[in-house]
């Protein structure tokens, strides 16, 4: 695994590409592990957002890695679910898809929420605060976090 890097900001890698599975070398300064990686796939010129590319992606994790998947636009839900069914995480909203289901705009990034909520229940997932996912992907603690949803 190399990633190209774009940028740092407060120790999180803003922009990165997989690209070898066996190259990740932390003492060359490339990444810090165990790290939290985000896959954003069915993005033009990506990845397509399937369950099997999904698993690849998950499989080629470095060991103690945490991750979250998104599905661009009408791949959102989709993709959600196998990131909830394969333990990972998710993030949701109107940045992602403006649809709520097929020919239904979303009212608000809330709609998306919820909806995951309800999904991970149903699941038998946990789902975290917002201060306990500010500590899984090793942010500092809110004041201002909103409560559990």
């Amino acid at each position: 695994l190399r990633l190209p890097l774009r940028g740092t900001e407060g120790g999180i890698l803003t922009e990165g590409n997989f690209t070898h599975k066996y190259g990740l070398d932390p003492e060359k300064g490339l990444i810090d592990l165990p790290a939290h990686f985000q896959f954003v796939l069915g993005i033009q010129g990506g990845m397509r957002a399937t369950p099997r590319n999904l698993m690849f992606l998950v499989e080629s994790l470095p060991p103690g890695s945490t991750w979250s998947a998104i599905g661009a636009s009408k791949d959102q839900l989709t993709i959600n679910t196998m990131s909830i069914l394969l333990g990972g995480h998710v993030r949701v909203g109107m940045e992602d898809s403006v649809y709520f289901r097929k020919g239904e705009l979303a009212k608000t990034n809330a709609q998306f929420v919820e909806r995951i909520v309800q999904l991970s229940n149903m699941l038998g997932r946990d789902v975290a605060t917002p201060n306990e996912a500010r500590e899984i992907l090793g942010l500092k603690k809110s004041k201002g976090a909103a409560k559990h949803p």
